[in-house]
C-alpha cells in the first residue's frame, strides 16, 4: 500500500508533463516600411483637427531617412504645415514610421502665426487630394526617364503645395538634396494625377 502511494503522485507527473502545450515560436517583429505621402497627410490631419477644427493643409514634404528608406514614392518620414483661418495659427506636424530623426508616428510642433495666404503659400481643402505620392512617382519617372539614366544615384523627395503657378494643389518630385539643388522636378496635380510641368 506504501508503494502504491509513492507510484501514483510520479505517474501523475508523467502525464501532467506529457500534457503541456509545446511553446509558440515568438516571431520576429516585421521591419517597418516606408509609406505614401496621402497615408502620412491623413495621419497628421487627424491630429491637426484636434488642435484646430478647421485646420487645413498648407504644404507637405517627404524625408529621406536611413532606415527604412525611400522608394517608389515612398518615405519613412513627412512633415505637414496645416493652418487655422479661425485661430490665424499655422502648426506643423510630422509623422514617422520609427522613431530616430523624428518621433514615431504623428507629432505636433508649436503654434505659430499664419498672415493668411500669399500667392507662393495657399491653404487648401484635404479633399483635393485625390492622387497619392505612388502614382504621382510613376508620372515623373514616366517623364525622367533620360535623367535616371543619366543620374541613378541622385536622392528623390517629395513636396505639396499650392501656388499661383498652377492655381491647384500639386506634387512636385525633386531630384537633389533640396529644392535650390534640384536638377530635375515633376509637377503633378493632385486632383487628377496628370503631369503638369518639368521644372528644376
Amino acid at each position: 500500500m506504501v508503494l502504491g502511494r509513492r507510484v501514483a503522485p510520479a505517474m501523475l507527473l508523467i502525464f501532467a508533463g506529457c500534457s503541456t502545450a509545446p511553446v509558440p515560436e515568438k516571431k520576429a517583429p516585421e521591419p517597418p516600411k516606408p509609406i505614401t505621402g496621402l497615408s502620412a497627410i491623413y495621419n497628421m490631419y487627424r491630429l491637426a483637427r484636434t488642435w484646430a477644427p478647421d485646420a487645413m493643409p498648407l504644404r507637405a514634404q517627404s524625408y529621406n531617412i536611413a532606415e527604412p528608406k525611400s522608394e517608389n514614392g515612398r518615405a519613412g518620414a513627412w512633415s505637414a504645415v496645416f493652418v487655422s483661418p479661425s485661430l490665424r495659427k499655422q502648426k506643423m506636424y510630422t509623422y514617422s514610421t520609427v522613431e530616430g530623426d523624428f518621433h514615431k508616428d504623428a507629432f505636433a510642433g508649436h503654434d505659430e502665426s499664419w498672415s493668411g495666404d500669399t500667392r507662393q503659400s495657399q491653404s487648401f481643402r484635404i479633399e483635393a487630394l485625390k492622387t497619392d505620392t505612388d502614382k504621382a512617382w510613376e508620372v515623373a519617372v514616366s517623364k525622367s526617364e533620360k535623367y535616371m539614366k543619366a543620374n541613378p544615384d541622385v536622392p528623390v523627395f517629395f513636396q505639396l503645395e499650392k501656388t499661383d503657378r498652377f492655381g491647384a494643389p500639386a506634387w512636385r518630385v525633386i531630384w537633389g538634396e533640396s529644392v535650390s539643388k534640384s536638377s530635375n522636378s515633376i509637377f503633378v496635380d493632385t486632383a487628377t494625377g496628370q503631369y503638369l510641368q518639368t521644372g528644376r
